[in-house]
């Protein structure tokens, strides 16, 4: 097996977006805002479909690096 791939600059990208995704939470009690705080929050709508794609990309960084038992086995 091959040495792990360590992505910190994900690793802040992940907390930058969970941040947002709070903040999407928290829109209801501004939900008539306008200008730069409805386009604040408006940027939760991108951290959603992050972790998605993220999730995905490690799943598949952590599976290219194993042998066919190990794939058969991670599945």
């Amino acid at each position: 097996m091959q040495e792990r791939k360590i992505y910190p600059s994900l690793d802040i990208v992940k907390f930058i977006m969970a941040l947002l995704i709070l903040t999407q939470h928290t829109a209801n009690e501004w939900a008539h805002s306008t200008g730069l705080v409805h386009a604040f929050f408006g940027l939760g709508n991108f951290a959603v479909p992050f972790f998605f794609a993220c999730s995905g990309f490690l799943f598949f960084s952590k599976f290219d690096t194993l042998d066919n038992q190990g794939q058969k086995d991670y599945w």
